[in-house]
Order: structure tokens, then sequence, then C-alpha cells
């Protein structure tokens, strides 16, 4: 069977030797999406020609259509927009060529997107599983989607199906931000407003984390895209004129400070701090200096001290001309 309405695109740069079991996860969907897009990224390996030779395997099987393209500016953003330029149909979702989907996921999409046809996203939990085989839930569930996502990355690239049309108008991926793109572009996507729901069960998304990953294995040594992201994001929030959104973002700021500390970039860590705590007084700076403090000491907890250090009143659902998105 067919999800007519869903297309999946795989970006690959020199990924010959795992391509080929994301690809293989979407042969083996109980019902495949409409349209797969694989988009290699200037390779110097195989992976286009694994690419091509599994296109031209199950070109006659089923209806579903394959496109194997080349793009050659650099960069996974640059990829993930060249095939979305190959879509037409309503919905799109993101495969990384290292990860994969069980069997049943574009089934679970599919079926919940038929009975609710104005949704507009949707999105799910992932099973992260490391070299050594040990697996991580990733479920995010706050039920204010905004906050989720900028504390805990809920629409990362491969958590979410979306409408192509909604992902266009906000302007695509970002090709400009190397890192922390998936977590600007959600916000863009989520300052849409858009009719979201989360889909959940057992989680049908398996990320195999990589140590060559774009992300990388710290924070220090990657800071200057890092702040990029998160300035980006800033920018985009300001038009709101949100306290609270401002603080998140603030916070997520004094947090990655203190993970800079831990990772023994000292000099990273003050800059970062004085920077962020320069723009507040009162409440708020020692907030963001207790939030600091936690989290270079115990390596956690930074999302829960802002949580409870900046939430709106429980009986207020708006604040200002926007909604704090709710699920």
């Amino acid at each position: 069977m067919i999800a007519k309405d869903i297309s999946v695109i795989v970006p690959v740069y020199n990924r010959a030797h795992l391509l080929e079991r994301a690809l293989r996860s979407l042969a083996e969907q109980t019902v495949r999406p409409a349209h797969v897009v694989i988009v290699d990224n200037g390779s110097s390996d195989a992976s286009l020609r694994v690419a091509q030779r599994w296109a031209e395997k199950m070109k006659d099987v089923d209806e579903w259509q394959l496109t194997v393209v080349e793009e050659a500016r650099r960069g996974a953003c640059a990829a993930r927009n060249r095939g979305l330029q190959e879509v037409a149909t309503r919905y799109v979702s993101y495969l990384d060529s290292d990860d994969e989907f069980t069997p049943p996921h574009f089934e679970r999409i599919a079926s919940l997107l038929s009975g609710r046809s104005e949704l507009q996203l949707v999105y799910y939990d992932k099973l992260i599983i490391d070299p050594e085989g040990w697996s991580t839930l990733k479920s995010v569930n706050d039920p204010l989607l905004l906050r989720g996502h900028l504390f805990h990355s809920s629409l990362t690239t491969t958590a979410y199906t979306v409408e192509a049309e909604l992902l266009r108008r906000v302007g695509a991926w970002n090709e400009e931000l190397p890192i922390w793109n998936d977590l600007e572009l959600g916000v863009r996507l989520l300052l849409q407003q858009p009719k979201a729901m989360k889909l959940n069960g057992e989680p049908t998304v398996l990320v195999h984390p990589q140590v060559e990953s774009i992300t990388g294995t710290d924070f220090h040594s990657r800071a200057k895209d890092i702040e990029r992201s998160l300035d980006t994001i800033d920018y985009h929030l300001s038009f709101a004129s949100n306290h609270l959104w401002t603080m998140w973002v603030e916070a997520r700021r004094a947090t990655l400070a203190a993970h800079y500390h831990r990772e023994g970039a000292r000099d990273e860590a003050e800059r970062l701090l004085a920077a962020t705590l320069s723009r507040h007084q009162g409440r708020d700076r020692q907030r963001l200096q207790w939030i600091y403090q936690a989290v270079r000491l115990t390596g956690r907890g930074g999302a829960a001290l802002a949580t409870r250090f900046w939430a709106p009143p429980k009986e207020e659902i708006f604040t200002g001309k926007r909604p704090i998105f709710k699920r």
C-alpha cells in the first residue's frame, strides 16, 4: 500500500556504508510513502551509486516514485531544500541517511492524517541507539509546543511530518546555519500556529548517532555556529514581544554556557554568560545565574528550572497577540 499524500526526503553525504539500511527501512514499510527523494550532497564515496542501484532495483515495486538527485552546494540544509523541490505531495518527512524507520511508521502517520485532514504537522517520539547498542527514548510531552521544542528539540529532522506548503511558506531550511538548524526551523514552523498533534505509541524512528556527525560531540568547539542559531531564533521571536519566549531562549544560552564550562572552555563560558546576563536585571538575571550554576554543577536541570521560573498562568492560553501553543 502507498501513503499517497506523503513524500520522504533522504539527504546523504558519505554514508555509503549506512545508506542501504535507511533505504531498506523505507522498502519494508507496511504502507510506503508515495515518493522517495534521495539527495546526494557531493559525496566522495559510493553513496550516489548505492542510491542509484537501490532506486533501479525498487522502481517497479508497487506505485511509489523514486527520485535520485544531486546537490553540489554543501550542507545538509541545501540538500534538504533540494529534495523539497521534487515534492508534490501534501506532506513531507525527512530521514537522515544513518537512521531508519520501523515498518509501521508511515502506516501510523497515514492513519492519523486520514481522519484529521486539518492537521498540518504531526510529531512523534524517537529511539536513540548509541554505537554500543544502548537505547534512549526521546519523548517530549510539554503541552506548550514552543517551549518543548526550545528546551528539548521536539522537532528534530526525523521527528515530524509537515505540510510541504507550510515548510515552503516559512522559508524551508536556513542554509546559513550549519548546526541547530532544525531547532531554528521548528521555531519558524510553530510561529505559524499550525494545527499540530503528537502521534503517541511505540517509537518508529530509530536514530543512530555517528562519531563524525555534523553536530559533533561537544558544544564549545561549535560555539559560534550554535550561538548564531540561537541569535536567529531570538530574532524571529522578537517580533512577538513575548517576555516568556525571550527568557526561554536566554535560559538555553545560560545552559549552553554551563556546558562550555563543564567541557573545560571556561573563557567561552564566561563570555556567553556575561553577554546573557548583561541584558537583564533583577529576578530574571538571578534566575539565569541559578540555571547556569545548576547545570555547571550537575550537567542538567536547566529546562526544568526555566519551565518553573518562566511559566504562563495556568488559566491563560493567550499572551499578547500570539498564543503560547498548546497541543
